[in-house]
């Protein structure tokens, strides 16, 4: 799912998420935020994948129990390799006003990993 940080008009990088189907008309969303560096969306660990396991480095787990407790799912992607001021927050304040705010959500969780916390609290 694209998401507009400046709404499409500065020209600037925008984003994406990945978003289980239907996600948009649940009353329960669980919002993953990955950390900083190298990580990509679905990633914890990228050294934890390939030392450990999949299960271990990866936010699969996550969206399994969600989507197994029948709850929403959007895997934010914070990290890019574009030169962004303050790519992070402005990518959590989209998700929010353009997929959330006005949708049905009653309640949603956070799960946030290193920076992904920070992030998610100066949002």
């Amino acid at each position: 799912v694209r998401v507009d940080h400046d709404h499409g008009d500065s020209g600037e990088y925008n984003g994406f998420v990945y978003a289980s189907p239907g996600f948009q008309n649940m009353t329960t969303v669980v919002l993953i935020i990955h950390g900083s560096g190298a990580v990509r969306p679905g990633q914890w660990s990228r050294r934890l994948i390939l030392n450990e396991s999949l299960e271990t480095g990866s936010q699969i787990p996550y969206i399994q129990r969600a989507t197994k407790n029948g709850w929403g799912v959007i895997v934010c992607s914070t990290n890019t390799d574009e030169e962004v001021q303050d790519y992070p927050r402005r990518h959590i304040c989209a998700v929010y006003e353009q997929l959330l705010k006005d949708s049905p959500v009653k309640r949603f969780f956070v799960v946030a990993h290193s920076r992904g916390g920070p992030d998610f609290a100066n949002a």
